[in-house]
C-alpha cells in the first residue's frame, strides 16, 4: 500500500500548479494531460486541413452551450442540410498548436467510433483564423450525472418504477459503445455519468474522448497515442489505480472496466468509489483500491462489482463485454430475486407461524415462489437456499408433530439427501406404521362384527340342536344318558371350532364365544353330575340347568356379546317356569334354546335387519 500512496503523491505532484488549483476547487474535474510539443505526424494531419476552411462560412452560429479551460461548445446551424449541430472549438486565449491538435485528434477519434451510443461527427475543419472546429450532433437531453440525483425525474421521464433498473440498462449501453471502441484499439479513460449525455427521446450517448488514447498507431497522427500519454489524467474519484503512474504501457481495455465498475458502484452506493476531501486523498483511495462494499445492493451486482474493481487488471472482467453481458444477466434475473425476496419473507412469516392453516398456506406460498425464481433463473443461489431451508424448516416440523407421512415426499425435493434427516423420517415412518399395525390389531381382535357369518351358523346349528334335543328326553335324567348327550355336543362344538379356527380364533369376541360355547357344556356335564351326587330333587334339578345357562350367557354378554341379552332373560325365565312347571320342562327348555337361536341369528347373520354392520377391510398401505 505504500507504494501506491507514494505513486499517489508523486502523480500530484507533477500536475501543473493551475491543474492542481482547479482539483481542489472542483475534486470531480477530468485532469488533461500535459500538452507537449507536436509531433511529425500531427503536423501532417492539420495539414490535410489548411484547405477546407471554407467550411466554417457553411455554420451559422448561435449560443454557446458550455465551456471548459481550453474549449467552447457553441449551438449553430449546418447551412447545408438546415439542421442544428453543436460545434466545438477552442477558446480565444488559446492558440498552441498542440491545443489545436489535441482538439481535432478528439474529432479524428469520436468520428473513427461509428456506433449508436457514440455522438456523430458531421464534419470537422479549420475556420479563417486557423482554428479548428469539430460539427457534431446537437443532442437536447441531460447529463445523466443529474438524472442519477434525481430518481423521481427518472420515473416520471422515462416512465419507469425502478430507477436503478433503467440507470443499468443505460450503463449497459455505455458499456456496449465501450467495447466498440476497444475493438477498433481506442481506450476512454474518462467514463463518468457527467460524460454520458441522455436525449430527449432516451438515447444514450458517451461524450468527451478529449484524454482517449488508441492502443495502436494509425501513422497518420490522427490518434493519441497510449505509450505517449503524460503522467496523470483522468477523474481522481474514478480513476483505476494503473493510470497514476504514468505508464501508458499498462493502460489496457481493462482499464475503462474498471471505470465502468466504479460507475455501477456510484449507482449502487450513490457516490463514486474513491472519497476524500480533496483530490489528493481521492488520488490516494484510487491508488489502492480498495473500496467499502456495504449490505444492501443485490449480491450479483456487488460481485459483478467488486471484480471490475479490483486493484490487478488481471483480476478484473476481461473486457467491456463481458461486464456488459454481466449486467444483461442480472437484469433478467432480476424478476427472479424479486420473487425470492418475496418467497423469504413468506419464509421469515412460516418461521413464526403457530397456525396449522397459517403454516400450510405461507409453506405453499414461499415454496412457489422459490420454484418460480429457479424457474426464471436457474442458477439463483438465494431462492435455492431458501426453498432448501423452507424443505427442511417443514420436514422437521411434521416430524415433531407425528407427521413423518406428510414429511417423506419433501425429502426428495432437496437438491442433495440427507441422510440424517432421511434415518429421523424413515424410523417414525417405521414406528407409525408399528403403532398402526397395534391399533388396527387391537381394533380388530375386538370388533364384533368381525366373524358374524361364522357365528351365525353356530347359532343355527347349536341352537337347532339345543332346541330339538330336550323335546327327545336327552336329559336331565337319567344321568348317564344326558352326560353322554353333552358330551357328544362338546365333540361336536370342539369340531366345529376346529373347523372354523381361522374365522373364530381370529378376533378376542370369537374367542370368547367359543370359550363359552365349550365353558357351557362343561357347566351343564358338572352341574348335573353335582346334582345326581347329592341325589338333589328332581324340580331343583330342573330349575337349576337352564339357571346355569342363564349364568353362563351372563358372562359371554359381558365378556363377548352383548346383543345376546334377550337369551339371557329367556334362560332366567325359563329357570323360573320350570320350577313353577316342572312337567313341561322340555318344552320350555326347547323354547329357552329356540330363543338363543333365533337371537344368535338375528344378531349375526349379514343379511338380518337387527345385525350390526360388517366393517370394511382396512385399506393397503
Amino acid at each position: 500500500m505504500g507504494d501506491a500512496v507514494e505513486t499517489a503523491r508523486q502523480a500530484f505532484a507533477a500536475l501543473p500548479p493551475e491543474a492542481r488549483q482547479t482539483l481542489a476547487a472542483r475534486p470531480r474535474t477530468t485532469i488533461r494531460p500535459d500538452l507537449g510539443a507536436v509531433r511529425t505526424g500531427e503536423h501532417l494531419a492539420i495539414e490535410r486541413l489548411a484547405g477546407i476552411r471554407d467550411r466554417a462560412e457553411a455554420l451559422a452560429y448561435g449560443a454557446t452551450l458550455g465551456q471548459g479551460g481550453m474549449g467552447l461548445v457553441r449551438e449553430a446551424t449546418q447551412l447545408s442540410v438546415g439542421r442544428p449541430v453543436a460545434v466545438k472549438t477552442l477558446r480565444s486565449h488559446v492558440t498552441s498548436e498542440a491545443a489545436s491538435v489535441a482538439l481535432l485528434q478528439e474529432g479524428w477519434l469520436t468520428g473513427a467510433l461509428e456506433h449508436p451510443n457514440v455522438v456523430p461527427v458531421h464534419d470537422m475543419g479549420v475556420d479563417d483564423t486557423g482554428r479548428p472546429f469539430v460539427v457534431l450532433k446537437r443532442i437536447a437531453g441531460d447529463d445523466w450525472g443529474a438524472l442519477i440525483a434525481a430518481p423521481d425525474e427518472v420515473r416520471r421521464r422515462f416512465e419507469v418504477d425502478a430507477p436503478l433498473v433503467w440507470h443499468l440498462e443505460t450503463l449497459g449501453q455505455v458499456a456496449r459503445a465501450v467495447d466498440y471502441a476497444h475493438r477498433r484499439g481506442i481506450i476512454h479513460r474518462d467514463l463518468k455519468p457527467d460524460n454520458v449525455r441522455i436525449g430527449a427521446l432516451g438515447e444514450v450517448y458517451l461524450l468527451d474522448w478529449g484524454i482517449a488514447v488508441s492502443l495502436s498507431d494509425d501513422a497518420e497522427g490522427r490518434l493519441p497515442l497510449a505509450r505517449d500519454v503524460g503522467p496523470l489524467a483522468g477523474t481522481p474519484c474514478y480513476m483505476a489505480p494503473e493510470m497514476l503512474d504514468g505508464h501508458g504501457e499498462r493502460l489496457s481495455p481493462r482499464t475503462d472496466v474498471y471505470l465502468l465498475g466504479a460507475v455501477l458502484y456510484e449507482l449502487l452506493y450513490g457516490q463514486p468509489p474513491h472519497r476524500g476531501e480533496t483530490a489528493m486523498k481521492m488520488l490516494m483511495a484510487a491508488a489502492t483500491s480498495a473500496p467499502d462494499f456495504p449490505p444492501g445492493p443485490p449480491d450479483e451486482l456487488v460481485a459483478l462489482c467488486r471484480a471490475a474493481l479490483a486493484k490487478e487488471p488481471a483480476d478484473r472482467p476481461p473486457s467491456a463485454e463481458a461486464f456488459a453481458l454481466a449486467l444483461r444477466r442480472h437484469l433478467r434475473h432480476r424478476d427472479a430475486l424479486r420473487l425470492a425476496a418475496a418467497a423469504t419473507k413468506r419464509l421469515e412469516a412460516l418461521e413464526g407461524a403457530e397456525d396449522e392453516a397459517t403454516v400450510h398456506r405461507l409453506f405453499g406460498e414461499c415454496r412457489f415462489g422459490f420454484l418460480q425464481a429457479l424457474q426464471v433463473w436457474p442458477g439463483d443461489a438465494d431462492a435455492a437456499a431458501g426453498l432448501q431451508r423452507a424443505l427442511r424448516w417443514m420436514i422437521e416440523r411434521e416430524l415433531a408433530h407425528g407427521r413423518p407421512a406428510a414429511a417423506r415426499p419433501l425429502l426428495s425435493e432437496l437438491a442433495e439427501p440427507d441422510a440424517a434427516l432421511t434415518a429421523q423420517v424413515e424410523a417414525a415412518l417405521a414406528d407409525e406404521a408399528r403403532r398402526r399395525a397395534e391399533a388396527e390389531h387391537l381394533r380388530t381382535q375386538h370388533d364384533p362384527g368381525i366373524g358374524t357369518r361364522t357365528r351365525s351358523f353356530f347359532a343355527l346349528v347349536f341352537g337347532g340342536v339345543w332346541t330339538v334335543v330336550p323335546l327327545t328326553g336327552a336329559y336331565p335324567v337319567p344321568f348317564e344318558r344326558a352326560v353322554w348327550g353333552q358330551l357328544a355336543l362338546l365333540v361336536m362344538a370342539f369340531g366345529f371350532l376346529y373347523w372354523a379356527r381361522e374365522s373364530m380364533m381370529r378376533t378376542v369376541v370369537n374367542r370368547r364365544i367359543g370359550v363359552m360355547l365349550i365353558a357351557t357344556l362343561l357347566e351343564t356335564i358338572a352341574l348335573q353330575g353335582l346334582l345326581a351326587a347329592l341325589d338333589a330333587p328332581w324340580t331343583l334339578t330342573l330349575a337349576l340347568i337352564p339357571f346355569g345357562w342363564a349364568l353362563m350367557t351372563v358372562a359371554t354378554v359381558l365378556a363377548a356379546e352383548r346383543l345376546l341379552w334377550p337369551s339371557l332373560v329367556g334362560f332366567f325365565v325359563a329357570s323360573v317356569a320350570t320350577a313353577a312347571w316342572p312337567d313341561a320342562h322340555r318344552w320350555i327348555y326347547a323354547a329357552a334354546n329356540l330363543t338363543l337361536c333365533l337371537n344368535g341369528i338375528a344378531v349375526w347373520y349379514p343379511r338380518s335387519p337387527f345385525a350390526r354392520p360388517v366393517p370394511d377391510a382396512p385399506a393397503p398401505r
